[in-house]
C-alpha cells in the first residue's frame, strides 16, 4: 500500500516520476517473471523493499515530500540495477553448470 501510495502521490504528479512508471511497468513483467523462479532471489528481494518501503513513507509526507522524490527514484533505480546484475549472474551460472554436465 505504501508503495502505491507514493506513485500516486509523489510520482505521478511529474514528469520524471510519471517516466519512471512509465518505464518501471516496461521493465518489471519480465524480471518479476525470473525472480519468481528463484527462491534466493525472491528473498533478496524482500529484504531490498523494506528500506525502500521506508523510503516511500518518508516522501508521502508532504513536508519532505520533494525533496524525497528524486532520492526514491535514485534508489529504486539502483534496486533496478542490482536486480538485472543478480538476473546476468544467475544465468551466467546456470549455463556453467550445464556446460559443465
Amino acid at each position: 500500500g505504501m508503495l502505491c501510495d507514493f506513485r500516486d502521490k509523489c510520482l505521478l504528479t511529474n514528469p520524471l516520476g510519471k517516466a519512471f512508471v512509465n518505464a518501471y511497468y516496461t521493465i518489471s513483467p519480465p524480471i518479476a517473471d525470473f525472480i519468481r523462479e528463484s527462491e534466493p532471489l525472491k528473498a533478496a528481494v524482500r529484504v531490498a523493499l523494506k528500506p525502500l518501503i521506508v523510503v516511500a513513507e518518508y516522501c508521502v509526507t508532504p513536508e519532505i515530500r520533494a525533496e524525497g522524490i528524486i532520492s526514491l527514484v535514485m534508489v529504486f533505480g539502483c534496486g533496478i540495477g542490482a536486480t538485472l546484475t543478480m538476473m546476468k549472474i544467475d544465468k551466467r551460472l546456470k549455463r556453467e553448470k550445464r556446460k559443465d554436465k
